[in-house]
Parts: structure tokens; C-alpha cells; sequence
């Protein structure tokens, strides 16, 4: 499990036994490529239509978009 977050909240990411990334301090769809070779199985979104359309190039086929917002 890979999560984006501010950065008060990486710790708590982290607790829940996943990779935290800061999305104020990195471009964090590179990052996020460079954690999942091969797509992500799913995907949740939270955002707005430019993140989501970003978010559906990290799925591999066949992969799930959740969107929220």
C-alpha cells in the first residue's frame, strides 16, 4: 500500500504499514510510478479531474479507479 499525505500525517501512514509520500514536497506521481513497476491494482482519489485523470495512468490493466470529490 503506497499513500499520499501532508506531512503531519506520514506518521500515521507509516503506522498503518505503508509507504507515505508528501504530496506538498515532491512531485508525487513520479514517486509513485517509481513504487509500482507495474500499476497499481486500484487507485483511490480524493482530489479533482486533473489527479484523477494522473491517477488512472499509475493502474495496470485492469485496474480499479475509485474516485471521490
Amino acid at each position: 500500500v503506497v499513500a499520499t499525505g501532508s506531512a503531519n500525517k506520514l506518521d500515521f501512514i507509516r503506522s498503518q504499514n505503508a509507504i507515505a509520500i508528501d504530496y506538498n514536497s515532491t512531485n508525487y506521481f513520479e514517486t509513485l510510478k517509481e513504487n509500482s513497476s507495474s500499476g497499481f491494482d486500484a487507485a483511490i482519489d480524493f482530489t479533482n479531474q486533473k489527479s484523477f485523470n494522473n491517477s488512472f495512468k499509475l493502474l495496470k490493466k485492469g485496474g480499479k479507479l475509485i474516485t471521490c470529490g
